[in-house]
């Protein structure tokens, strides 16, 4: 049994600025590679939409909540 752990996560872009969202979204997914336990992490943005897609991959539970303590 795998304890690969996935998050896909879909929000609404609200504000005018981005250039601001992809700026930050390319930290986030640069600090995320040198992470232990993260498989992926990216980020998709439409900007016609106004939306942005995160698609995560973790070897575990624990590395997501690592991840996400380093974030908070």
């Amino acid at each position: 049994m795998s304890t690969e752990l996935y998050c896909i996560i879909q929000a609404k872009i609200t504000t005018d600025d981005i250039q601001s969202i992809k700026a930050q979204a390319k930290l986030i997914k640069d600090a995320a590679k040198n992470e232990v336990g993260v498989i992926s992490y990216d980020f998709f943005i439409n900007e016609e939409k106004r939306l942005v897609f995160i698609v995560e991959k973790y070897a575990d539970d624990q590395a997501f909540l690592a991840l996400m303590e380093k974030f908070m």
